[in-house]
């Protein structure tokens, strides 16, 4: 088979271009630290790749979620422990108001520090997370979840107060692993309402409001009312926090479970994607090589002619 100049020059200029284009390669390979630059490169293991890079994606998100539920239920837990101090005050100004040595002036200051904390427990009801979310309005975060509204009769055109709930029916849930959610906060109405509607706060300012009146016997009937209706709702609060510190502790459980999983899936990952450069720099130096030896031989046959011979 004869083998014309030009076929010899293309063949020759073939080779040079593949080894300059496997020389790219390896360093684009460098550059970027990575085995794998195209899914073409080893359809398998980008595959691979692919959904470890998903896996990692959830893990993440699973990871902002837990970090979100326990800086909300950290500090769900320290307004509870103070609801809890308000609340034993309260008792405790509760049981020295039935003391019928009572002057009315001590049973209006009774009733002003009464009032005062019935303030503070309506706060603590409202207070926001660091995310500007309402600790305890549920799936209505963005609303004031305890709130005293004026109502009008419609009949006799009489207004009252009345303590309301506005948050959400039901507490958040957000998902922390594959298999599980938890439950960021819990709900005023949980908390300081009955399922009558009645309230803690309701409670208490008919005890203020007896106090100041000074109706002795009115006041018995209201004491009793309101020691039952704080003790109601310390148990609640008690409640409230045991399972909040559960929860707290199976996030933590979670947060490490996860970075486990994230730490696995990343080294799987890089065993596969990641670039070994003590075998990168011996390849490009073969390549390297390579390259100029085709070089050198192109140099020499460019030069050959038939006139060499004559």
């Amino acid at each position: 088979m004869r083998i014309s100049t030009l076929q010899m020059h293309t063949a020759m200029n073939s080779s040079m271009q593949q080894a300059s284009g496997k020389i790219n390669e390896s360093l684009l390979k460098m550059l970027s630290g990575k085995e794998i630059l195209k899914p073409s490169d080893d359809p398998l293991a980008a595959l691979q790749i692919m959904g470890m890079s998903d896996d990692l994606t959830v893990l993440e998100q699973y990871q902002k979620n837990i970090t979100s539920a326990q800086s909300s239920l950290t500090a769900e837990e320290t307004v509870l422990n103070d609801v809890d101090s308000t609340l034993n005050r309260l008792r405790d100004l509760t049981l020295s108001a039935g003391n019928d040595a009572l002057s009315q002036e001590d049973m209006n200051a009774i009733a002003g520090e009464v009032d005062h904390l019935i303030g503070q427990l309506s706060d603590m009801a409202n207070t926001k997370s660091a995310n500007g979310e309402y600790l305890f309005a549920g799936t209505k975060s963005d609303t004031m979840p305890v709130v005293k509204k004026e109502f009008t009769d419609p009949d006799t055109g009489v207004v009252t107060e009345k303590w309301v709930y506005e948050g959400g029916d039901e507490s958040r849930e957000i998902p922390i692993s594959d298999n599980r959610t938890i439950t960021q906060g819990d709900t005023a109405d949980d908390i300081f309402f009955s399922a009558d509607g009645g309230s803690i706060f309701a409670d208490l300012d008919e005890l203020s409001t007896a106090l100041k009146a000074g109706d002795r016997t009115a006041l018995k009937d209201v004491l009793d009312g309101s020691i039952e209706s704080i003790d109601k709702t310390l148990a609640d609060v008690g409640s409230t926090l045991t399972s909040v510190g559960a929860r707290i502790n199976t996030l933590d459980m979670t947060t490490t479970a996860n970075e486990e999983s994230i730490a696995m899936t990343t080294a799987l990952k890089g065993s596969l994607e990641d670039l070994d450069y003590a075998e990168a720099i011996t390849q490009l130096t073969l390549e390297q090589t390579a390259l100029q030896a085709s070089q050198k031989s192109y140099g020499k046959v460019s030069q050959l002619s038939l006139f060499n011979y004559i």
